[in-house]
């Protein structure tokens, strides 16, 4: 498979009961992916079959698996069915750590955790709930880059395997060159400290 889904944001769904499960691709090789779960308060055991989607940087993959086996926060899935690549409809989302820093809403600084990224959003983490359609600055810290950007809050939910603590979707709004430079370094290299 020529394109690289590792670290990519998926979208699970439970075939049994149709829960839906969200996770990052920790490693993708057919017959076998594994897959790093988060959210979804119902157990995954093995033998649990689910159909996958992860949104790549070219196009959107889907298939349905059978869990092989389950760690606390990996599932390791079995392909069954054919792979279908169609277009993709939104921008990949990249699992990205180690970035924290701080949000600024209504002259209040919030610390952050940021989850995962796109080139035009940012899923992060807060201990307070921040009103959608909310617009915000931010300063994240990478390695050695810090950057600022502008956003739209598009959604912020409470998770629910994590009480007190909120899952919220900004859709960046402004970033200078030199930030946007940053923030695309930090996509790039997700899981390093930057240069």
């Amino acid at each position: 498979m020529a394109e690289n889904f590792q670290n990519m944001r998926c979208r699970l769904q439970r075939l049994c009961d149709l829960k839906i499960f969200s996770g990052w691709i920790e490693s993708f090789d057919r017959p076998r992916c594994q897959i790093r779960v988060s959210g979804g308060n119902s157990p995954i055991v093995p033998g649990q079959t689910f159909q996958v989607e992860v949104v790549g940087a070219e196009r959107k993959v889907s298939f349905s698996a059978v869990v092989h086996s389950m760690s606390a926060v990996s599932a390791v899935l079995t392909i069954e069915s054919a792979i279908h690549f169609t277009q993709k409809q939104e921008a990949a989302r990249i699992y990205v750590q180690p970035v924290h820093g701080h949000l600024e809403s209504d002259g209040v600084n919030l610390p952050m955790v940021v989850v995962d990224a796109s080139e035009t959003g940012i899923g992060l983490i807060v201990e307070v709930p921040i009103e959608k359609s909310k617009h915000v600055t931010l300063c994240l810290i990478h390695g050695i880059n810090k950057f600022h950007c502008t956003a739209e809050v598009r959604y912020c939910r409470p998770l629910r395997d994590e009480p007190g603590k909120f899952r919220c979707g900004l859709l960046i709004q402004h970033m200078s060159r030199i930030d946007r430079a940053r923030f695309l370094e930090m996509i790039n290299n997700p899981l390093g400290a930057a240069a």
